[in-house]
């Protein structure tokens, strides 16, 4: 008996549907990982410009302070995954007139303290939603579970950097 009905048997069909199972369990965790990445050196990129334009501010203020808040002081104040940058100041009034002892702490993700630092801009953690954990509180960026991004500049570099000769 002749079968003239061209067509795929159910084992060929099996064996297709297992071959492209094996294909997309070995490729998609390496697409997914490397947009992973892409996203988070894009928000490094993002947050490291946001300090730079904070510097900017500093400087075009004729009395050399840091914005209150990041709301009119820069351009977009949320990161990548859409959740707001954290900022934190850590002189009030005028740069060039803060004492040694001004500043606040940080503890970096190499277990570093960081004193004197005269702001900290920050990203959450991908992993954190938006109403969790909302706001920094020791600033304590240490140990392997933080994946937060963040950027800081010392007191000190920002009075060389507005040219303070105090």
């Amino acid at each position: 008996m002749r079968n003239d009905c061209p067509g795929f048997s159910l084992i060929e069909m099996a064996i297709v549907l297992i071959i492209l199972g094996i294909l997309a369990t070995v490729l998609i965790p390496p697409l997914v990982s490397s947009v992973k990445y892409e996203k988070r050196a894009e928000n490094k990129d993002a947050l490291n410009a946001l300090k730079l334009s904070i510097i900017g501010y500093a400087k075009a203020n004729t009395n050399n302070t840091l914005p209150a808040s990041l709301t009119g002081a820069v351009g977009d104040t949320n990161d990548v995954w859409g959740r707001e940058y954290k900022y934190r100041r850590g002189v009030n009034g005028t740069i060039c007139d803060a004492g040694s002892d001004a500043g606040v702490s940080l503890t970096t993700n190499d277990n570093r303290t960081v004193n004197g630092t005269a702001f900290i801009v920050a990203s959450r953690s991908r992993h954190i939603s938006a109403g969790e954990d909302a706001n920094y509180t020791s600033w304590d960026f240490s140990g392997d579970d933080h994946d937060d991004i963040y950027e800081y500049v010392t007191l000190y570099q920002l009075k060389y950097l507005l040219g303070c000769t105090k």
